[in-house]
């Protein structure tokens, strides 16, 4: 894989990042009687609210951890000079 690819990626988990951010930003300005409507009504094991919080921290720690994640991926030769 190329170098370039790499940093593409870890640059599009930036941006999930910062729209997860957003979207718990907007999430917030819902009144809290419509918020807990949505949870009655949305019948997955997992709340709107939970998957916005987790996904927005997985996001963080994965850009934090980015060395360990792409660690086991080979970069072409030609592109580490």
């Amino acid at each position: 894989m190329k170098k370039i690819h790499i940093m593409s990626a870890y640059e599009k988990i930036g941006e999930i990042e910062n729209l997860l951010d957003d979207a718990c930003d907007l999430f917030a300005l819902i009144p809290d009687e419509i918020k807990e409507q949505i949870f009655e009504a949305h019948t997955e094991k997992e709340s709107l609210a939970h998957c916005l919080r987790w996904g927005s921290q997985a996001a963080t720690e994965i850009r934090k951890d980015w060395h360990v994640v792409v660690s086991v991926i080979e970069v072409d030769e030609e592109d580490v000079k």
